[in-house]
């Protein structure tokens, strides 16, 4: 069971005979636990008493004869009769602070264990190896010092959802990623220096706050690590190619338009056009973000043979396909055909007759649909 926070007290009788109870969490809010609050759970084995508690009701938790070791936070000053009588499986009880100003009787009657104190706080309970309240006193050295903020380092922009984390923490303590209050995993910090690398998998476009928390063998966890910004952005740039005269006679001057990247990023070009031989060019345009997501545009270059283009056409699916155009006499007509618009073959040759030629659509070699031009001569 856990208790939600903002419950100040634990009533009189609240988990009375409470057989099936194994383990239970109490808040930091609560203060009190009054009388009888745990009066013969006798499955219970785990209860952690939070440090704002400063006062147990008589008879708290009478008969749990299943606990076998409790921690009495240095903030409890009054542990009333019966508290702990009967719980015949203690084998020890752990004091944090100085010995409670008052202890009722039979607080621990029945019960065989040792009083486990710190070095510093012995002195309030008497001499090592004499009788406290019934138990036996004796000094453990007790960590109640929690570990100092991991230090946390990783990406501040990134294009993908797996980021590397790494840090140093106290050596051997165990390291917790959070974002926001979310735990996102767990890492051990090096036996020796303290290092530690967490990888986080699962990150989604946007901002993302990162902190850590280390916890040492004792159980006395850090404040939070300074906050690290993690910003994923899997956004390609868009490239918007300038309009350009990009069919030109064979041996004429092309001059590139260039593109221009929809975030300001500078756009490189890749690719050459040689003007002194027909054919079909692809200039490529690429740019990166600072995330270096990368964004590619092309343009296609046409140098016709000497003469003009006099018509350019698709071939539609369904066929047959054909188109006309109009001739000179004494000029030749030759049409080309190509499917990936960079490999073109001759289908069919013309001599101008001053009249309309028609002219079916004819398959290359290669066959598949395709684009056709005619060039003059």
């Amino acid at each position: 069971i856990t208790i939600p926070d903002g419950v100040t007290s634990i009533e009189a009788f609240a988990f009375d005979h409470c057989s099936s109870l194994t383990s239970i969490t109490i808040p930091d809010s609560v203060t009190t636990i009054k009388m009888y609050a745990f009066y013969n759970c006798n499955s219970l084995t785990s209860i952690t008493i939070p440090d704002s508690v400063t006062s147990i009701g008589g008879y708290a938790f009478y008969g749990c004869s299943s606990l076998t070791s409790i921690t009495i936070p240095d903030g409890v000053t009054s542990i009333w009769y019966g508290v702990f009588e009967q719980c015949t499986s203690l084998t020890s009880i752990t004091f944090l602070g100085t010995a409670p100003t008052t202890v009722g009787s039979a607080a621990f009657n029945g019960v065989t264990a040792d009083a486990l104190v710190t070095s510093e706080n012995q002195a309030s309970f008497g001499d090592i190896g004499t009788d406290w309240n019934g138990l036996t006193l004796r000094v453990v050295l007790v960590d109640t010092t929690p570990p100092d903020a991991p230090t946390l380092i990783g990406p501040s922009l990134t294009n993908s959802a797996t980021v590397e984390l790494t840090g140093i923490a106290e050596a051997g303590s165990t390291v917790k990623v959070y974002e926001d209050s979310t735990e996102l995993g767990q890492a051990t910090a090096d036996s020796s220096n303290g290092s530690y690398t967490f990888t986080v998998t699962t990150l989604i476009e946007g901002s993302h706050s990162i902190t850590t928390t280390a916890t040492d063998a004792a159980g006395n966890a850090s404040g939070p690590s300074v906050a690290h910004t993690v910003v994923v952005d899997t956004t390609l740039p868009v490239i918007t190619v300038t309009p350009g005269a990009d069919t030109v006679e064979r041996g004429a001057t092309w001059t590139d338009a260039g593109a221009t990247a929809d975030t300001g990023e500078t756009v490189t070009a890749s690719g050459t056009v040689d003007t002194t031989t027909a054919g079909t060019y692809v200039i490529t345009y690429s740019a990166t973000d600072a995330a270096e997501n990368v964004g590619t545009a092309e343009r296609m270059v046409i140098v016709t043979p000497f003469g003009d283009i006099v018509i350019e056409v698709f071939k539609l699916t369904s066929a047959p396909f054909g188109f006309s155009f109009n001739t000179m006499v004494g000029r030749s007509y030759t049409v080309e055909a190509t499917g990936d618009l960079r490999s073109w073959e001759a289908v069919e040759l013309f001599q101008g007759s001053g009249g309309e030629i028609r002219f079916t659509a004819k398959p290359t070699s290669s066959g598949g649909a395709q684009f056709f031009r005619v060039f003059v001569k």
